[in-house]
């Protein structure tokens, strides 16, 4: 009974829709019936049990009192039927029961939609934010876009095109400027190699000191060894190098004339000749840039040109 109490009031609740209304009276109708019933099985059963109604059991009967009950014979009723309209009693109120779960899963469902409808109210909230953002960054590309006009594009394919031919020019003149560059090293090459044409290096003259006249050790070993008593101008003659354990360093020295080197080298060649025993041939296959060899001193000197 009091699960009927709590579902009745929470009908009343929900009596402002359309569904919960019709589905109240419904409701209403289906437990005056079930009262009716209830109250005519407790007097049946009184009647069973004691031969008579009582009165205060009647008053006391769920529900309201109809207005002046007709007087009526007692009905005897079987067992068997008091067990039926009981079991039927039962599974109303089981139904009644259920009712209770039904309302706590409306609940639950309300709640739900209540949250749904929040939800899709932050998503269209969210939605509007967007398309605020898009409206901006598009309307940002449209100025962007304004300001890039055809003159200014026009301005700047012109100057690339300036440029392009300025790199050209630029490309053409350093090509310029690395022929003249090969030209000019083919010049100092052919200068060097004819410089030094008239050179001789003369390796393995000792005596040489930090006061030494190196033209004047070179002008004896010419005339004392080479047998060679002509005027020899010389346009430089120096010793060159580094000192190694107290080797004497070689000779250079540059012929004014070609034809002075060429006399010198062919005596050269004549006296070692004859000092060795070589004959013409033999003397032939000595390299002419090793050039003649000559012992002074037990030391001996080894004169090549320098080409």
């Amino acid at each position: 009974m009091g699960k009927y109490k709590k579902r009745h009031k929470g009908e009343k609740r929900k009596k402002n829709t359309n569904t919960s209304s019709d589905y109240t009276d419904h409701s209403d109708q289906s437990d005056t019936h079930t009262m009716n019933d209830i109250s005519t099985v407790i007097n049946e059963a009184n009647e069973v049990l004691f031969g008579q109604t009582d009165g205060n059991v009647h008053d006391a009967s769920i529900g309201p009192n109809p207005p002046n009950p007709p007087t009526s014979t007692p009905l005897v009723t079987s067992d068997a039927g008091l067990h039926n309209k009981l079991d039927v009693i039962m599974s109303q109120l089981s139904k009644l029961s259920k009712l209770d779960d039904i309302e706590h899963r409306l609940g639950s469902l309300d709640n739900t939609v209540a949250c749904m409808g929040n939800r899709i109210s932050e998503v269209e909230k969210a939605n509007v934010e967007f398309r605020q953002t898009v409206d901006f960054v598009s309307e940002k590309v449209d100025q962007y876009e304004a300001k890039l006009n055809s003159s200014e594009i026009q301005a700047l394919v012109t100057t690339v095109k300036q440029q392009s031919r300025a790199i050209l020019e630029m490309k053409e003149e350093i090509e310029a400027i690395r022929n003249e560059r090969d030209d000019l090293k083919d010049k100092v090459v052919d200068l060097q190699c004819r410089s030094m044409k008239n050179n001789l290096i003369f390796t393995g003259l000792s005596g040489e000191t930090n006061t030494e006249d190196t033209e004047g050790v070179l002008r004896d070993f010419i005339y004392y060894e080479l047998g060679i008593d002509s005027n020899i101008e010389f346009g430089n003659v120096h010793r060159y190098g580094k000192r190694i354990n107290g080797k004497p360093r070689p000779i250079v020295a540059r012929f004014l004339y070609h034809k002075d080197l060429a006399f010198v080298k062919r005596n050269a060649y004549m006296t070692v000749t004859m000092e060795r025993g070589w004959t013409r041939d033999q003397a032939n296959t000595v390299s002419r840039n090793i050039g003649a060899f000559k012992y002074v001193n037990t030391q001996e000197v080894v004169m090549r040109a320098c080409e």
